[in-house]
């Protein structure tokens, strides 16, 4: 579509590819949202964001989460399984924002909310 979808244009799969995008993140890491960024992205400004949102945020998330379990098992020495948690947790939020998706709504991670936001496009609350 060229022109910005609002909530009542988005068709079923427009929804169900932006859902993807935030929830492929958790099994093939940023791999899945790079994927529906370039098969689906041209075809749906709402599928680009979303894809967008999730790549960005699984490569922030993937990095930081990356440098805080090897700091931590540096420092205690290899014990520090509690930590290893930490992916799920991030993980949640993924979940969350892939609903509001999956509902029509343009949504953002907090802090890169207008990353790959089509210009003249509102967040939804």
């Amino acid at each position: 579509m060229n022109d910005l979808e609002t909530t009542s244009e988005l068709t079923s799969d427009e929804k169900t590819m932006a859902l993807l995008s935030h929830l492929s993140a958790f099994i093939f890491a940023i791999i899945g949202p790079a994927l529906i960024l370039v098969i689906k992205g041209k075809e749906s400004k709402f599928v680009e964001f979303h894809a967008k949102q999730a790549l960005l945020y699984q490569a922030v998330t993937l990095a930081i989460n990356f440098v805080i379990i090897l700091v931590v098992s540096f420092l205690t020495c290899g014990m520090c399984f509690p930590i290893f948690f930490l992916p799920f947790v991030t993980a949640i939020y993924g979940i969350v924002i892939g609903m509001k998706a999956n509902e029509g709504k343009w949504v953002g991670y907090k802090g890169m909310e207008t990353f790959g936001l089509p210009e003249g496009q509102e967040l939804d609350g």
